[in-house]
């Protein structure tokens, strides 16, 4: 009887303790952000650096007001204007396109000139977009203009998302589980 106790003890044990960690696992890490959603457009007047034309063009400068538009979270982002836009070059790469506005901040990660003529100016490139309580959520980017109408538009979208990793809560309740099946298998090698 004595011996049928401890092997009682030696299995629920590891058990409660395994139990013991999933839960805390689960419980632990219920609170978590979320990416941000929607898409942005702005348009408005640019010139390119140095100002020559489009096909010299090594990087742009804000000018004037923008119109805006967006959708999702990102309505909460008000109307741009010029100084509410970053000058960038070509080159800048983990740059911020806009810091803080409304608590949004967006960071190209990478600039890629499509199309450069006289007249005609194509970029897309990819990019982080970041505020407190969200999820840095990755964007593409793209920017067009036209010499001729000395109008200019950005416009981003939520890049592909990547296969989704295994939430840590199912993680650490896999593994608990495994772990008392493990301990159930020893149990029934030792009463064989």
């Amino acid at each position: 009887m004595l011996n049928g106790i401890n092997m009682k003890n030696t299995f629920f044990k590891p058990a409660i303790m395994a139990f013991t960690v999933a839960s805390i696992g689960i419980t632990g890490n219920s609170a978590s952000a979320v990416p941000i959603t929607g898409e942005m457009m702005f348009g408005g007047q640019m010139m390119s650096i140095p100002a020559a034309s489009w096909e010299q063009a090594i990087g742009l400068d804000f000018l004037m007001d923008f119109s805006f538009g967006a959708t999702g979270d990102l309505t909460a982002i008000p109307d741009f204007t010029f100084n509410s836009l970053n000058n960038f070059q070509f080159t800048d790469t983990g740059f911020d396109l806009f810091s803080n506005l409304n608590g949004f901040t967006f960071t190209l990660d990478s600039i890629n000139v499509t199309k450069q003529t006289a007249t005609n100016l194509i970029m897309t490139g990819n990019g982080i977009l970041s505020a407190a309580g969200y999820d840095d959520t990755a964007y593409t980017w793209s920017f067009s203009s036209d010499k001729t109408s000395t109008v200019s538009a950005f416009s981003s979208t939520l890049a592909p998302s990547p296969a989704s990793p295994t939430p840590e809560p199912t993680t650490m309740l896999l593994f608990g589980t495994g772990i008392v099946g493990i301990v159930g298998m020893s149990r029934r090698k030792k009463e064989k």
